[in-house]
């Protein structure tokens, strides 16, 4: 059983963000083989399509799955969040190389 817990945004392609609420998932998974789904995981995902009979329905499913701002127009407030995301992953990057570097070159401490 997981639990999972997600802070509520209004988009999540925009770097200032104030938080509009919580969400908390309990989800529960029964595997026969856990190989399986570590292998799915190198598959690329199914498409899914969503059918709707009005235009109003089809705007709040867009607007839901792609957020408030057009993030593949070119504009500088989707340049400037690609640069932040990017800056955060080489910041991740970095402390991952440091961890392992001390994983691998661990010596204990105690005395002899």
């Amino acid at each position: 059983v997981y639990e999972l817990h997600y802070k509520l945004y209004r988009t999540a392609q925009c770097a200032r963000k104030k938080n509009f609420g919580t969400i908390k998932i309990r989800l529960r998974l029964e595997l026969e083989d856990e190989r399986t789904l570590l292998l799915s995981n190198f598959k690329w995902p199914q498409s899914a399509y969503v059918n709707t009979d009005r235009q109003k329905d089809y705007e709040v499913i867009k607007k839901t799955v792609e957020g408030n701002f057009d993030m593949r127009r070119y504009n500088p407030i989707s340049i400037y969040t690609f640069i932040d995301e990017l800056l955060e992953n080489l910041t991740l990057y970095y402390y991952l190389e440091d961890a392992f570097a001390s994983l691998i070159f661990w010596r204990g401490k105690s005395i002899v």
